[in-house]
């Protein structure tokens, strides 16, 4: 048991908050909001875009600062307030997805808070039925005027390979953040950093918070935090990074950490 007072609660929601059918469960809920009760900070640190995860703050009641897209718009819950944000390059952009149309790679593209592509796809299906990209519009993708992030879409090794040659020249970072998707986004932008810019404005120092996560994206949070914890659920490589592995996203891993490192 560490008797440490932790003040600040960083959550991932995809494989971690939510369970396989993106849904809360009940136990994480009353977790969170005992949380809240007590006075600690939760901030839900995302890949997603604002809207995708709208329905999910107001069920919890969270307020104050959120990170999306991975930390690259830092966004109060309760007003939609931009309080940080970071793009990519427009022409660096614009050049890497003449690049994925020319390969025929699906891809999908982040403003500050929604999600485009250039035209349906029968396999987006599951990105809205996941809840994942709920607010994926179509649009022609060279008109967006703020690019946070890129998502490519490989169903095949092919595809994994053509994108990483396409991104390669950037010198861009590549996160596989599920099965078939691979992030590029600001190479200095992430959910640590944001983490680490909520607790600086906060007046939280880095031991009193806490980082959960289960993907590559979460493996720079869950190392900046004074506890950093996998989910059950978690790839390998952010299991070996963390001080602690909690249970499974199926499981409300989330709630038995609340339940062991905030309320005890």
């Amino acid at each position: 048991m560490n008797g440490m007072k932790y003040k600040l609660l960083a959550l991932d929601m995809d494989g971690t908050l939510l369970n396989s059918e993106s849904r809360l469960e009940k136990e994480n809920v009353e977790a969170i909001k005992k949380c809240l009760d007590k006075g600690v900070k939760v901030v839900l640190a995302s890949g997603r875009e604002f809207n995708a995860i709208k329905k999910y703050i107001d069920s919890l009641n969270i307020t104050g600062e959120l990170a999306t897209i991975n930390g690259a718009v830092i966004v109060k819950a309760e007003n939609k307030q931009i309080v940080k944000m970071h793009t990519l390059d427009k022409n660096i952009y614009k050049e890497i997805i003449s690049k994925l149309r020319e390969e025929n790679i699906n891809y999908i593209v982040f403003d500050q808070e929604n999600s485009y592509v250039d035209k349906e796809n029968p396999e987006f299906e599951y990105l809205r039925e996941k809840s994942i990209c709920v607010c994926l519009n179509i649009k022609d993708c060279m008109e967006i005027e703020h690019v946070t992030k890129i998502v490519g879409v490989c169903f095949t090794e092919e595809e994994k390979n053509k994108f990483n040659k396409i991104i390669k020249p950037y010198n861009m970072p590549v996160m596989q953040t599920g099965p078939y998707y691979f992030e590029i986004g600001n190479e200095d932008i992430s959910k640590k950093y944001a983490i680490e810019y909520i607790a600086k404005i906060n007046n939280i120092k880095r031991e009193e918070v806490i980082a959960v996560g289960d993907s590559e994206n979460d493996i720079e949070m869950i190392k900046y935090a004074g506890l950093g914890v996998a989910m059950g659920n978690a790839y390998d490589n952010v299991k070996k990074v963390s001080d602690y592995v909690t249970d499974t996203n199926d499981n409300h891993g989330v709630s038995k950490v609340i339940e062991k490192f905030i309320l005890a």
